[in-house]
């Protein structure tokens, strides 16, 4: 009797040791996966707020934009020239970690990483545009030369214009999404409503993916 007592206890003292140090290691694996997490999401706030800064600066120049056409009395005919004429003296620029940052929340929301794809394709199509026409524009002002014929400076102005709103289009959309899943209090939350019911402003977002 008492040698099965005694091996009972050493079975259970075995036992004991085992399962201490299983539970001390999933305590152990939680909190690391609790400081990854924390650190992750302080990553993705910082960079989802270096992008507030750009979609902003670009939307408070389309919205300048539409208030000097609006008091200038702008004719339709004329708003493609009027906007592209402004970006080549005031077009925002992209911070330096746009990109990066982008790269960090894109892993947040596939509908969130796409607006931002197309926002910076735009961006970056109608920057290379103006910089084409600020430099024409230039060396006609010293040499009297003109580098680009009438017909390509309509075509890039014309481009310039729809593309510009295209961009502001993907900016608004990606503001709302980083404001909803990233900047918001509750994102988790914000998530699990699109999935239950399909709010307004992501069907509006998601039929604009469609329309490119």
């Amino acid at each position: 009797m008492n040698d099965i007592i005694l091996n009972f206890s050493t079975f259970l003292g075995k036992w004991q040791t085992l399962i201490g140090a299983t539970f001390g290691g999933v305590i152990g694996l939680l909190a690391a996966l609790i400081v990854a997490h924390d650190a992750r999401r302080r990553d993705e706030c910082s960079a989802a707020m270096l992008l507030t800064v750009d979609l902003s600066s670009v939307l408070a120049t389309e919205h300048a934009l539409d208030e000097k056409i609006k008091s200038d009395n702008i004719q339709d005919k004329d708003k493609a020239q009027f906007t592209a004429n402004l970006l080549m003296c005031s077009m925002p620029a992209l911070s330096p970690m746009h990109e990066i940052s982008q790269i960090k929340v894109m892993i947040v929301d596939v509908y969130l990483s796409a607006h931002l794809s197309l926002f910076q394709t735009f961006y970056k199509d109608i920057t290379r545009m103006v910089n084409e026409l600020s430099e024409a524009a230039e060396i006609k002002r010293k040499t009297g030369t003109d580098t680009l014929s009438p017909g390509e400076i309509k075509t890039k102005v014309n481009l310039i214009e729809r593309g510009f709103r295209k961009a502001c289009d993907h900016s608004r959309c990606s503001q709302v999404y980083i404001n909803k899943f990233i900047l918001g209090r509750f994102p988790t939350f914000s998530k699990l409503l699109r999935v239950v019911k399909f709010i307004v402003y992501d069907k509006e977002c998601r039929k604009l993916l469609k329309n490119g």
